[in-house]
């Protein structure tokens, strides 16, 4: 096999070393925080031990904490300006426009700002589908979305102090499911409805991330990197565009539970946690099936090779389950 050559990543990726000479866990990889993958690391990380070796020696590393703070920070300056923008309503199609302008901007403007730090995530949505593509590790996801629930509540918070009338009038900012006018008549949106919307909006969100991310196209086109934020940044403001006059549009479980928690009322809750965490997971499933078809993750998710692998996990399994009586 052919060692990987060390390309130049952004501050927080993870650029393969030499596998066949390198010693199992943590030292497959050169770890930059925070933690973004350039490729999948199942391929070298074997056993649990693996795992749990890796996963230790990264949340030892000294920016760790650092780059945890920075999305709680972030999330906290997301939610301020976006809840902000939503207290006089959103019932015409300026007040739309003007929610959604803030989202897009504070979204690129945040990205630009904590990307070298922590990669920016500012979403549990966006965490989650990094995790499930193989560019982030579990344990940093875990704490990357309790900081950005942490880092919404603050943030709504914080809103609500600058006016608490106006909060409470504009009901915190809630995502909530709108009526649509159309030719004097009107359609309630329904559960369904707005829980497809979130599904869709999240995937396209998410998929961004993952694509516009992706390490080795940015290297075929170095230009692609500068324009990240702006990248993810439009796709927020047409997903609020396009989603606001349906339910207010979530697409970010942190957003929505902050102000659910500061508002202090749970309807439809679950449409605005779940929508964006099944289409985080559609979104992880194409990008690794069709964006990112590697060599070694054909070879690792072959039929016959996946087969063997849980064959093996069986037979532990029961050895263990045989020694444990």
């Amino acid at each position: 096999m052919v060692a990987a050559t060390r390309q130049s990543a952004p501050p927080g990726f993870m650029v393969p070393v030499d596998i066949e000479s390198s010693s199992p866990g943590a030292q497959r990889f050169e770890a930059n925080p925070p933690g973004f993958m350039t490729t999948l690391p199942t391929h070298t990380l074997n056993t649990l031990n693996d795992y749990k070796e890796y996963f230790i020696t990264e949340m030892k590393h000294p920016t760790f904490a650092q780059s945890v703070i920075a999305e709680w920070w972030a999330t906290t300056l997301f939610l301020f300006f976006l809840i902000l923008s939503c207290l006089p309503g959103a019932n015409d199609g300026q007040e739309v426009f003007r929610i959604g302008i803030v989202a897009g901007l504070t979204i690129a403007i945040l990205v630009y700002a904590f990307y070298a730090v922590s990669g920016g995530n500012i979403n549990p949505a966006v965490s989650l589908g990094l995790a499930l593509s193989g560019r982030m590790t579990a344990p940093r996801a875990c704490f990357y979305i309790a900081a950005q629930i942490v880092g919404a509540i603050t943030g709504t918070a914080m809103a609500k102090a600058v006016s608490p009338r106006a909060f409470d009038l504009g009901k915190g900012g809630m995502n909530a499911l709108q009526t649509l006018d159309v030719d004097l008549e009107s359609i309630a949106i329904t559960e369904g409805q707005a829980f497809f919307a979130e599904v869709m909006g999240s995937m396209l969100l998410v998929l961004a991330v993952l694509f516009c991310t992706d390490t080795a196209r940015s290297i075929e086109h170095p230009h692609m990197t500068a324009l990240i934020p702006l990248e993810i940044g439009f796709v927020v403001l047409l997903a609020h565009v396009a989603m606001i006059p349906i339910d207010g549009c979530g697409i970010n479980p942190a957003r929505s539970i902050g102000s659910a928690a500061i508002y202090g009322s749970l309807v439809h809750l679950w449409i605005f946690v779940w929508g964006p965490v099944v289409g985080a997971c559609f979104a992880a499933l194409i990008y690794r099936l069709i964006f990112a078809p590697t060599e070694v993750f054909n070879e690792y998710f072959k039929p016959e090779n996946v087969m063997a692998r849980a064959s093996k996990g069986l037979r532990t399994i029961s050895g263990q389950d045989r020694d444990s009586n």
